[in-house]
């Protein structure tokens, strides 16, 4: 690409491939631990997110509910830990 102004509107003027930390951008740091449930019907799914919530608190960076199969649903939590 030629000249020094923003890409499509953003500030950077390089491709966003890597981080500085030459990590990728989409799997989670050494602080964050990647937490599954097993897999559970599309009914509990309110009733075991709030479990977790209550478990891990504000410790939650993110959640995911992906369907399996039937109306099974398999839950991931991303949970932010204490940098070592």
């Amino acid at each position: 690409m030629s000249g020094d102004g923003p890409i499509d509107g953003s500030p950077q003027t390089e491709n966003c491939s890597y981080t500085d930390s030459r990590r990728s951008a989409t799997s989670p740091s050494s602080c964050e631990d990647v937490k599954s449930v097993d897999p559970v019907p599309f009914y509990l799914i309110p009733r075991v997110i709030t479990w977790e919530m209550q478990q891990y608190g504000d410790a939650i960076s993110e959640r995911y509910v992906h369907r399996t199969s039937g109306h099974v649903y398999q839950i991931t939590l991303i949970v932010r830990g204490e940098e070592p």
